[in-house]
């Protein structure tokens, strides 16, 4: 596999999950590319570097969720050595745009392009959600598409709540120097995480002071530096957990200084213990529960 491989794992009407995996030997790294099926938001597995087409630069990363409409241009730097890995969600272009609506967002002109904005933060809600339904469709047991179809609704209300509003976005642009120092925090983070990262050590590296980093990044991402750093460990560790690594391997691995103090971060920004998400996605029949009642976000 040089290319790129795109497989879908459950389609139904009006909806499709699917996954995308595109290693660093690709040409698609060098050339642009083009979504042929959309609209579709997607779930970054490990961090790559995106550029729409008329757009700034994106880090994409699992704390992220990026928008495409159907024949979006693009191309994508490598960050990873795993390459590029992603999770896809399409859904009809109608129900996109009753769910922008709904959440008091402007859609596009043309029916097949609804989104207007590039990428919306992933909650640890819409994390374990969009997770739960990626391992039900890959599982042995016999699909429900009412239930697939119905949390992908879901997690597509979800994001779009937490996409930055027309005025944020303003201020934001006005501040470009400080958008790419952001970017470039990012990308540290999402390809360095289980380092001991500090404000005075990455504002070194992006060239700003602790207190400049500390506010441009909240401003442009509607989160602190630390806990977007804890929910990048915290995703990574819960993907090797369910894999069956050990615990005590996997928390200091992905950053944490003791498996006690990654549970108790687990706790808080998951809901429940690492353990019992653990057995949740293990369990076929717990998927459902999952997919639509998650726990609950601190």
């Amino acid at each position: 596999m040089t290319d790129g491989t795109q497989r879908r794992l459950v389609e139904g009407r009006g909806f499709v999950v699917g996954a995308f995996v595109c290693p660093p030997s690709s040409p698609r790294w060098r050339s642009e590319n083009e979504i042929q099926l959309g609209p579709l938001f997607v779930f970054p597995g490990v961090p790559v570097e995106i550029q729409q087409a008329g757009q700034t630069s994106v880090a994409a990363d699992p704390n992220q969720v990026i928008f495409y409409n159907h024949a979006q241009r693009y191309t994508r730097r490598l960050l990873d050595a795993r390459g590029d890995r992603c999770t896809f969600v399409g859904l009809d272009p109608a129900d996109v745009r009753a769910a922008l609506v709904h959440a008091g967002l402007s859609v596009g002109e043309r029916p097949e392009a609804p989104f207007t904005f590039v990428r919306a933060p992933a909650s640890a809600q819409v994390y374990l959600r969009h997770l739960a339904i990626e391992r039900y469709a890959l599982g042995e047991t016999a699909r429900d598409d009412l239930l697939i179809h119905e949390a992908l609704l879901t997690i597509l209300s979800e994001v779009v709540r937490g996409v930055p509003r027309e005025r944020v976005r303003a201020r934001a642009e006005r501040h470009r120097r400080g958008l790419e120092a952001v970017h470039a925090a990012q990308v540290l983070l999402g390809t360095r995480f289980g380092e001991p990262w500090s404000l005075a050590t990455l504002g070194a590296e992006v060239a700003l002071s602790p207190f400049h980093l500390a506010r441009l990044f909240r401003e442009a991402l509607g989160t602190t530096v630390h806990a977007y750093l804890e929910q990048l460990r915290l995703r990574a560790g819960l993907l090797r957990l369910a894999d069956g690594e050990r615990l005590v391997d996997v928390a200091l691995d992905v950053g944490f200084s003791s498996h006690s103090h990654f549970t108790a971060a687990f706790r808080r920004r998951m809901g429940r213990t690492p353990r019992e998400v653990r057995g949740w996605l293990e369990a076929p029949e717990a998927l459902a529960r999952v997919a639509l009642n998650p726990v609950s976000e601190a």
